[in-house]
């Protein structure tokens, strides 16, 4: 019998309890949580990819001596980034009303509040446009 806590199904813990039982498990990873050496990629060659394109790198999960040194799988889809994209179009004009305070607050992605006012947080919007069309899995 495997334990898990309840803190969040896919925490790091409950991962090295699932995998520490014997399980193997593959997990789909949000991109914002992107690791480093993709940003090391796209400084290097740019965020150009071709078509179901596979970045490979590691990424440790955990930390200190629970940490467990994790695949991490980028796809590249261009079905993806069409989506993407059209998703950020979306967001974009409604975080803009969101920070004019011409709409009323709700979390937004691409909002950050500053002091007491909210503000559109142009680094976001920049990094969602580079990791578009990108899926993550971790192994």
């Amino acid at each position: 019998m495997v334990v898990v806590s309840d803190a969040g199904i896919l925490s790091a813990a409950n991962l090295i309890a699932l995998e520490d039982a014997g399980f193997k498990f593959i997990v789909g990873s949000r991109m914002v949580k992107a690791t480093d050496d993709l940003q090391e990629l796209f400084d290097t060659k740019g965020n150009r990819f071709a078509k179901g394109q596979i970045v490979e790198s590691k990424r440790v999960m955990g930390a200190g001596a629970k940490g467990r040194e994790r695949r991490v799988i980028n796809q590249w889809s261009a079905r993806r980034f069409v989506r993407d994209n059209w998703n950020i179009d979306l967001m974009e004009p409604r975080s803009m009303d969101i920070a004019e305070v011409t709409s009323q607050m709700r979390k937004a992605l691409f909002v950050k509040t500053t002091g007491n006012s909210p503000v559109v947080d142009e680094g976001r919007i920049a990094r969602a446009r580079m990791l578009a069309g990108l899926k993550a899995l971790q192994e």
